[in-house]
């Protein structure tokens, strides 16, 4: 928040897009007042608050709850934006303050200077609905130009409260409570701490999504082995199909010329399961077993038919000769012209 001279006083945040809230001491100073001033500013007050993102808006006081006063809710003031805040700034959750939680503060002490951090935890609660704040750890603590900002929750980013009071030299400070804050504006969301926020949700988010990671990643074991079962059946009818076609030849040249010996007829039909197998009448688990041992012994019988096949060749060839020399002689005996 800053004066008609650019120069920064304290802090203020968002709870909608055309209303913010600040200390009502940080808007006296602001506006050259005394700090504990009761009166409510007039309505043509105006303070210019500067956003992080450089975008400025003047404000007027909407709603008065002067420092000091004997009311549960003070140091509070309302300001209605006299235009809404820009688009890409959104109002944040609020949660209630309570004791042991720690947040973060911020404050800017120059127009262009960056955000100072100052980090602390939720003490006790004090009347007239503060909170009395410590320092967390080595962290920097609280000091002047910190009133009027968030405390914003380390854990689920939601704002506890805002600053209120500061005191350096013992390392005390007091927070106003969201809970007074949202006495004092009703349609300030308010909700458990623990329950809100990007941190709480990104919990909530993995305890829902890890177990739908791990169904999926089963599915997608079980959909890779099926696959992989699918390829080996695949690649088992490949290997088997050669053989059907040979087996087919086979049953056609021995359903010819059948000796009756229980061999040949074990390993036909042998040849007649695989052909069932590769149309899907039998399991082709059970087929896959049959595989070795048939295709070595098609692989015997087609040899056996080689050689007698080579045999036939040679002996129709030798015929050929026999027949060629009978009817030279018989065209030397003017037999054959």
């Amino acid at each position: 928040m800053v004066d008609l001279h650019g120069r920064p006083h304290g802090m203020a945040f968002l709870v909608d897009s055309d209303t913010a809230i600040t200390c009502a001491h940080v808007v006296n100073e602001t506006l050259g007042r005394g700090l504990a001033s009761l009166d409510k500013p007039k309505p043509e007050d105006r303070v210019t608050l500067r956003f992080y993102s450089k975008d400025e808006r003047k404000a007027s006081v909407k709603e008065w709850y002067p420092p000091g006063n004997d009311t549960e809710c003070n140091d509070i003031c309302i300001l209605r934006l006299a235009a809404s805040a820009p688009q890409r700034i959104a109002a944040p959750r609020m949660s209630e303050a309570k004791k042991g939680l720690p947040f973060a503060a911020y404050r800017c002490t120059a127009l262009d200077s960056p955000f100072e951090v100052a980090k602390g935890i939720i003490d006790e609660g004090v009347d007239g609905g503060y909170f009395q704040i410590e320092p967390s750890g080595s962290s920097p603590f609280l000091r002047p130009g910190f009133s009027g900002s968030p405390a914003v929750s380390q854990r689920t980013s939601a704002i506890l409260g805002m600053v209120a009071r500061v005191t350096p030299e013992s390392n005390i400070g007091h927070i106003i409570g969201a809970q007074a804050i949202q006495r004092v504006y009703p349609t300030a969301r308010l909700t458990a701490e623990g329950l809100s926020g990007p941190y709480n949700l990104r919990r909530i988010a993995l305890q829902a999504i890890v177990p739908l990671v791990l169904i999926a990643a089963v599915y997608g074991i079980l959909q890779y082995l099926d696959m992989r079962h699918q390829v080996t059946v695949l690649s088992c009818r490949s290997d088997i199909q050669p053989l059907i076609e040979r087996g087919n030849s086979t049953l056609s040249l021995f359903n010819q010329q059948k000796d009756g010996s229980s061999k040949q007829e074990a390993t036909l039909q042998r040849v007649r399961f695989m052909i069932k197998a590769l149309e899907g009448k039998v399991s082709l688990k059970n087929a896959e077993s049959n595989l070795s041992d048939l295709d070595g012994e098609l692989a015997g019988m087609l040899s056996d038919l080689s050689k007698d096949l080579s045999r036939i060749k040679d002996s129709m060839g030798q015929a050929q000769r026999d027949l060629e020399a009978a009817q030279k002689e018989l065209r030397l005996c003017g037999v054959i012209r």
